[in-house]
């Protein structure tokens, strides 16, 4: 009678297994990401500490012209 080869040892992870799960790990990491990313930060497009106007005159960042009021923006 020949040996009894059905009993399974540990089980050996495969490169496609591997590569399977790990990319379903990666996925899962990226939605808590993005999920956490969406809960603990606000929605707002303006940030409060940067202000809505230009600097002043004085600044040496403020520009020679409005750029909102350039035509070539349109």
């Amino acid at each position: 009678m020949p040996p009894d080869n059905t009993e399974k040892g540990p089980s050996v992870l495969s490169r496609r297994s591997f590569l399977g799960k790990f990319s379903l790990g990666l996925a899962a990491v990226a939605g808590a990401g993005v999920l956490a990313k969406s809960f603990f930060l606000s929605n707002n497009s303006e940030n409060p500490n940067i202000p809505a106007e230009f600097p002043t005159e004085d600044s040496i960042f403020h520009p020679k012209a409005d750029p909102r009021l350039d035509p070539r923006r349109k």
